[in-house]
């Protein structure tokens, strides 16, 4: 009579922990890649926020661009009017951009991938877009600045 054991062999174990570790090999770069990606959509969606909330504020304020007036009557610069949005209640708070490595599926071909440390990178809007002069938000790192429509790009009609 022959004895059969209940388990299973070596090999069978081994062949099981080489496919795991082939599939996480695979899913692994696909993981941090979908992170860098989620970080970048963010930024965008922070940025159309920001720009939102400036022209809702023009258009209940009814002035023009560069004539920006805050409660107390005085003109701000473009570093002032994201912190005067949040004072006058258009945005909750001061967005921050998520730091580590963004990927802007849409972007133009200079704008693909940007790596965002902490405290070297800021939203502000500035006079990005010539043809209209218009304010746009802007993602700066104090030396090069990457303009909204340059990260939605893609979305944009002619």
């Amino acid at each position: 009579m022959r004895q059969y054991s209940k388990g299973f062999t070596l090999v069978e174990l081994v062949i099981v922990i080489a496919i795991i570790g082939i599939l996480a090999g695979i899913a692994i770069p696909y993981y941090t890649d979908a992170q860098a990606t989620a970080r970048g959509a963010r930024i965008v969606a922070d940025m159309t926020t920001i720009q939102e909330a400036y022209t809702v504020y023009l258009v209940k304020n009814g002035m023009a661009e560069k004539e920006i007036n805050t409660s107390h009557g005085s003109i701000t610069y473009d570093k002032d009017i994201i912190p005067m949005l949040v004072k006058e209640g258009y945005l909750d708070q001061t967005p921050v951009p998520p730091v580590g490595k963004a990927i802007f599926v849409n972007a133009s071909r200079y704008y693909k991938e940007i790596n965002v440390r902490e405290n070297a990178f800021y939203y502000f809007l500035n006079h990005a877009d010539n043809s209209s002069r218009d304010l746009l938000v802007s993602l700066d790192n104090g030396g090069m600045d990457y303009p909204l429509n340059e990260l939605t790009s893609a979305y944009k009609t002619k």
